[in-house]
């Protein structure tokens, strides 16, 4: 994949910290490693859904001026010996700076990607991210909410409308935005979920990997608040097959901040 991880996110960090994602072949289902057919774009349909998803979000020239965010997050991690918190700070430059901050019962890590290398640093030192970890990582800024609709304003992303699904208990317009054909053809894709009432993205899935193998993961976002006049999902939850991974909760969100560049060198 040279291309594209919530995700996103939109908050792409949550994924980051709660799973490794598969390559974008295997996102396609069951039938991995295989080329995908792109899908053409349901123009008139999708442009009214995504026009309403901009103008809720707070407006097209709102977000165009978005530079860069700073998020201080609780993070609660789900596993077999039980629960852990988690705090992470979480530096953002757009498009796809981002520098973690983790502070965990394990100890403090930082994780950091500039847009074309990764790296960590933790109590053994600081490591580079192998080539296909950084692949990921580049997939999971592009699947960020403001990164999706500026993409898809650029008309670098199709989107096709299906059918309604039932997402957190009503009915959601279901839009799945994919990506231009990789090097080797293969087609990246986000499932996104659209509240009708309030046009608020309350979802994305897509078809990753964690130590548990492959299967499908569903972030969901609730609470939005604005700050500087964007809509921001307060909080989340990741799911992966249908099992809860974690959960996350904003404490502090900045936009358009002082960041010192040098936090994205090694």
């Amino acid at each position: 994949m040279t291309k594209r991880i919530l995700g996103g996110l939109t908050l792409a960090l949550i994924l980051m910290v709660s799973f490794v994602p598969a390559q974008a072949a295997e996102r396609q289902g069951k039938d991995t490693r295989k080329k995908a057919a792109l899908h053409q774009p349901s123009k008139g349909k999708a442009e009214e859904i995504l026009n309403r998803v901009m103008k809720a979000m707070g407006g097209e020239k709102a977000i165009e001026g978005i530079k860069n965010m700073v998020i201080d997050l609780e993070v609660t991690m789900k596993g077999p010996q039980g629960d852990m918190a988690m705090s992470i700070t979480q530096y953002q430059i757009f498009p796809s700076r981002i520098r973690q901050e983790i502070s965990s019962p394990y100890g403090r890590m930082v994780q950091v990607f500039d847009g074309e290398r990764g790296w960590m640093e933790g109590p053994q030192g600081v490591m580079d991210l192998p080539p296909q970890q950084v692949e990921q990582l580049k997939g999971q800024t592009s699947r960020d909410r403001l990164n999706l609709l500026k993409e898809w304003k650029e008309g670098k992303i199709n989107v096709e409308v299906l059918p309604s699904e039932d997402f957190q208990g009503k009915k959601a317009f279901t839009l799945l935005l994919q990506f231009p054909p990789d090097s080797s053809g293969v087609v990246d894709s986000v499932k996104t979920y659209v509240d009708p009432s309030t046009y608020q993205i309350i979802g994305q899935s897509h078809f990753g990997e964690s130590q548990m193998g492959q299967g499908e993961v569903v972030v969901s976002f609730s609470d939005y608040k604005k700050v500087k006049g964007i809509s921001f999902p307060f909080k989340g939850i990741t799911t992966f097959n249908g099992e809860e991974l974690s959960q996350f909760k904003i404490t502090n969100l900045e936009v358009n901040t002082e960041i010192d560049p040098s936090l994205f060198e090694k």
